[in-house]
């Protein structure tokens, strides 16, 4: 009876420490990783530290827009509709200029396609003469 008290005593203890020396590991690793990340040089104090610029940064692209990404708000409908008005009328581009994607989301719109030199300067205005374009994205792609 005593041996067994003694055994569930020693095993108690044994997973006690156990836990104890996991926890100081966490402690230790914790810390290591704050002073890594509080590294900046005295040059420049509004400098983000090296460790947190590769968190902040992005590890992949995001997907390009597609047509599902159209808005269905009234102000995006109708940019979209008078930017691809504007271009249909443009005698300066080919047909196949004038099937580029216009998207448009929150006065933002996105151009994608493919296009010539050329083609790819009279798309950007005819996307610039209409009122209400808070950001144009140039997604064109030059042949």
């Amino acid at each position: 009876m005593y041996l067994r008290l003694l055994i569930n005593s020693v095993v108690t203890l044994v997973m006690i420490a156990a836990a104890c020396a996991n926890q100081k590991d966490a402690t230790a690793v914790t810390e290591n990783e704050q002073s890594q990340r509080q590294v900046v040089t005295q040059s420049d104090p509004g400098a983000v530290p090296q460790q947190e610029k590769a968190e902040a940064a992005p590890t992949t692209l995001p997907a390009p827009l597609t047509v599902a990404d159209q808005s269905n708000a009234p102000e995006d409908l109708r940019l979209s509709s008078e930017i691809r008005k504007a271009i249909v009328n443009d005698p300066r581009l080919s047909f196949s200029a004038k099937n580029v994607l216009v998207i448009s989301r929150e006065r933002q719109v996105t151009l994608r396609g493919l296009v010539t030199p050329e083609e790819h300067a009279s798309l950007i205005d005819c996307a610039h003469t209409v009122a209400g374009v808070r950001m144009l994205n140039d997604l064109l792609v030059e042949k």
